[in-house]
């Protein structure tokens, strides 16, 4: 009986049913070769699926994925440790059946965060920064200002400790090959007018191997910020 349900996708989604499904497939069929530890189920439920070895229940989860989404994935309490490539393929569902509001659930409830921010559709960029989901990169940054062109919805991202010591590591122009010269220096004066913290700025003024001179007539001189780079 169990197997005609299963089989047959009949039966409602829920994180219960999930569970149950997972767990008698992998203690009486051997042969499917699940491999996950029991606390995976609750910490990264659509992972756990979707490496399960379980073709029919990764079919019947993503064509009812916003059922899933609502009824299991966010509901879920402790599922906030899905890998990012799952995280990844969530957001970029295609079938435009998430909407925003789900997408944006989503980015808040993981604990990972995103590496690239181009492996995600630039219309979720600003969920991304705002709630402190992406990997501090010059990369990342760059990115982002390269389509805002500006840096206030950057200034909170760039005021987190964790986010600055980081990004205090590497130069600015490590990207400038690809973002050119001018970008990078706009990019710049924008940083040095910015309303980032001064503790932030602290760290991020080591980052600009550009001189005054270099980065041009500022509209908005901050003469402290000026004179800690001359």
């Amino acid at each position: 009986m169990f197997e005609k349900i299963y089989k047959n996708d009949l039966y409602a989604i829920n994180s219960k049913m999930i569970f149950e499904i997972l767990n008698f497939r992998k203690f009486n069929y051997p042969e499917d070769n699940m491999v996950y530890v029991g606390e995976d189920i609750y910490n990264s439920n659509y992972t756990t699926i979707i490496k399960s070895n379980l073709p029919e229940l990764k079919k019947y989860i993503d064509n009812n994925i916003k059922e899933y989404v609502e009824n299991v994935f966010l509901k879920l309490e402790s599922n906030n440790n899905e890998d990012e490539g799952t995280i990844i393929k969530l957001l970029e569902n295609t079938n435009s059946i998430l909407d925003i509001t789900l997408k944006s659930e989503i980015i808040k409830k993981q604990n990972n965060k995103i590496s690239n921010i181009k492996d995600v559709s630039e219309d979720l960029w600003v969920e991304l920064i705002e709630n402190n989901k992406l990997k501090p990169s010059w990369k990342n940054i760059l990115c982002y200002f390269e389509k805002s062109e500006q840096i206030d919805e950057l200034e909170d991202y760039l005021n987190i400790e964790e986010n600055y010591i980081e990004l205090s590591k590497s130069e600015i122009v490590e990207g400038e090959e690809k973002f050119g010269t001018e970008m990078i220096s706009d990019f710049i004066k924008e940083l040095i007018n910015s309303n980032i913290s001064n503790e932030s700025f602290a760290y991020l003024k080591n980052c600009i191997n550009q001189t005054y001179d270099n980065i041009g007539t500022l509209e908005v001189v901050n003469l402290v910020r000026i004179s800690d780079l001359i």
